[in-house]
């Protein structure tokens, strides 16, 4: 009897996984975009052998809604059609297999040095399977790390101010079922010394949607555990220290 894993083969699972080191994760892609539109702006690094969506995130403006709307999908693959009056974009996310593995890390290398823009707007490029830093989570020693950003700010809103001082990449996190951010994001920039000089060209308030960001450079996630857990025992010490000075000066009174 042949092993199956969640129902599928053996075979099956290989087969996956061969072909999700050859494709790309892209997203915020217009939802009006067509896989035809998307197909020729990466036909240059290879033979393409699908393009399919993964997400169309919509935002319902006039009722309040938010989530990802069936009907819209379908729409959203239709040649020149749009989403309408009722709603807003917040952009797609697609995958792009190609027939060669090699093709996919030349495009996602070409991208993270020079975005790609499709349609006006600045695609983030990524690969559905390779190192961490490949899938999107980027190196913490070129990174920026933005505090109060508004939930309903698209990816190009939060790349932009940035984009002067050399911003490769903007990675936003957000709700699975609604696609609202979670209020922070994450700059990559090409090397430590440019995520350097962009905190310090940009001092002067970085304001989005009425909100002014707040920048910090992203730290290591052991370093910053090691600090917080160095910074709590500093804490619990000075409290044991007041607690005695405390206790000291009662005994005092006291004996008086």
């Amino acid at each position: 009897m042949e092993a199956t894993h969640k129902g599928k083969s053996l075979e099956d699972l290989y087969k996956e996984s061969e072909e999700k080191k050859r494709t790309l994760f892209v997203a915020n892609i217009p939802s009006s975009t067509t896989r035809r539109a998307i197909k020729r702006a990466f036909v240059e690094f290879g033979t393409i052998e699908a393009v399919y969506i993964r997400l169309t995130p919509v935002k319902q403006t006039k009722s309040g809604l938010h989530g990802n709307v069936k009907s819209m999908r379908t729409a959203a693959l239709s040649k020149g059609s749009d989403l309408g009056g009722d709603y807003e974009d917040i952009g797609s996310c697609f995958n792009i297999r190609f027939k060669e593995q090699d093709d996919a890390k030349k495009a996602y290398q070409t991208c993270l040095k020079t975005p790609k823009k499709l349609d006006g707007r600045i695609l983030r490029v990524t690969l559905a399977e390779g190192t961490p830093e490949e899938k999107g989570n980027f190196p913490p020693s070129q990174c920026l790390f933005i505090g109060n950003v508004p939930k309903d700010a698209t990816d190009d809103d939060i790349f932009k101010p940035f984009a002067p001082f050399g911003a490769l990449q903007v990675r936003v996190p957000r709700d699975l079922r609604t696609r609202q951010g979670k209020g922070v994001a994450f700059i990559l920039f090409a090397s430590r010394d440019a995520r350097t000089k962009a905190l310090e060209r940009s001092k002067r308030k970085v304001v989005i949607k009425g909100r002014e960001l707040r920048l910090w450079a992203a730290q290591d996630e052991k370093k910053r555990q090691k600090r917080m857990k160095k910074e709590k025992k500093k804490a619990e010490e000075q409290r044991k220290m007041k607690r005695k000075q405390v206790m000291r000066k009662g005994a005092m009174v006291v004996d008086k």
